[in-house]
């Protein structure tokens, strides 16, 4: 670890010139509630943004489609390249959302591994929305000091980021959805 890392993460987080990799793929740390939903908004909005310019990718250069039976095949070397970064895609949004509540379920004083409940089958739903509700352990635990002590309050505009951004992941799941339903009806009618 470099001399010069904060030894708090707190003021880690708030140092404008940290990495995207320490801020959204770490497991050091603490976040709060609003943080931790804000977080998992975001990272949902650009994997959709991505999804929708890989599909748009793959629908404009035939690069990857379904047969008759429902699977995805791939067509030439660029249809293995665009799956091939559907996949890095798909792990690199697992490893952020699972660092995001590993990073709340510390706020909580539970270990990382708890994070991983967002995966569990029939309680993800729930894990989400506890770690979204519930007050984090006022003052510093093992895992560091209380992030709403240092961290920025939720002012009117990050709310109204924030409800956009949801907005945005919605819409862009009924056009991922509705963009599917065209592209299996058009591969399973030739």
């Amino acid at each position: 670890m470099p001399t010069n890392f904060p030894k708090n993460i707190d003021s880690a987080m708030e140092n404008a010139g940290m990495s995207m990799r320490q801020k959204y793929f770490s497991t050091v740390g603490r976040i709060g509630r609003f943080d931790y939903w804000f977080r998992s908004q975001l990272i949902g909005f650009i994997t959709c943004l991505l999804f929708l310019f890989e599909i748009a990718v793959a629908a404009i250069t035939h690069s990857v489609g379904i047969d008759a039976g429902g699977n995805i095949i791939a067509h030439g070397l660029f249809g293995y390249t665009l799956m091939a970064a559907a996949i890095i895609q798909m792990l690199m949004t697992w490893w952020a959302e699972y660092c995001a509540a590993a990073l709340r379920a510390h706020d909580l004083s539970y270990p990382s591994v708890a994070g991983f409940l967002i995966y569990a089958p029939w309680i993800g739903l729930l894990a989400f929305l506890l770690l979204c509700i519930l007050r984090g352990k006022r003052g510093s635990n093992s895992f560091g000091s209380d992030p709403t002590k240092n961290s920025w309050q939720p002012s009117l505009f990050r709310i109204v980021l924030a409800i956009l951004i949801t907005i945005g992941c919605n819409l862009s799941l009924l056009i991922l959805i509705e963009l599917g339903k065209r592209f299996s009806h058009s591969g399973t009618a030739s």
